[in-house]
């Protein structure tokens, strides 16, 4: 009789509770490395577009500037250098972009120098070339390469080069 009631109870055996734990484990294991796959792709767009942004602002800037400057002073035709200078008719008679660890900036001759870029994007390099010919409006050739500056992690850097002309309009 003693036999009949233990057979009667119900109730899960080692087994199905085994089974069960290990069902539950890996679909949680599942969850957390999907969530940390989704949190690393953020961090990485979040990089990207950090970079993209500070270099299409950047760009806009110089482009603008240049377009309404009325002569380019640095760097002379010909020529190339890591400093641009542009003159104006007015209100400010002249600026320079120019670089100073990592960061853009823009000087008016004015006023103090302003940064156009964060710091979180480190410029690597910067050129402009002069490429007007003798006699003709100063035609402006920039080269721009940027980096994301992460000093906890390589996988989260990224790096980023444009070229582009712009012409005085003049």
């Amino acid at each position: 009789m003693q036999k009949n009631k233990l057979k009667n109870q119900a109730g899960f055996t080692l087994f199905e509770i085994i089974i069960y734990v290990a069902i539950m484990a890996m679909i949680v294991t599942s969850f957390v490395t999907f969530s940390i796959s989704i949190s690393n792709v953020k961090v990485k767009v979040f990089v990207v577009q950090e970079v993209n942004s500070n270099i299409r602002n950047a760009l806009d800037l110089i482009g603008q500037k240049i377009r309404v400057a009325s002569a380019v002073t640095a760097p002379l035709s010909g020529a190339n250098g890591s400093t641009l200078s542009l003159n104006f008719l007015s209100p400010d008679p002249s600026l320079t972009f120019s670089l100073n660890n990592g960061v853009l900036y823009l000087t008016p001759a004015s006023s103090s120098a302003v940064a156009i870029t964060n710091a979180d994007v480190n410029i690597t390099n910067l050129k402009f070339y002069n490429l007007a010919a003798n006699g003709r409006n100063d035609s402006i050739e920039i080269f721009i390469t940027a980096e994301y500056r992460n000093k906890s992690s390589r996988e989260y850097t990224y790096s980023n080069s444009i070229e582009t002309t712009v012409n005085i309009r003049n």
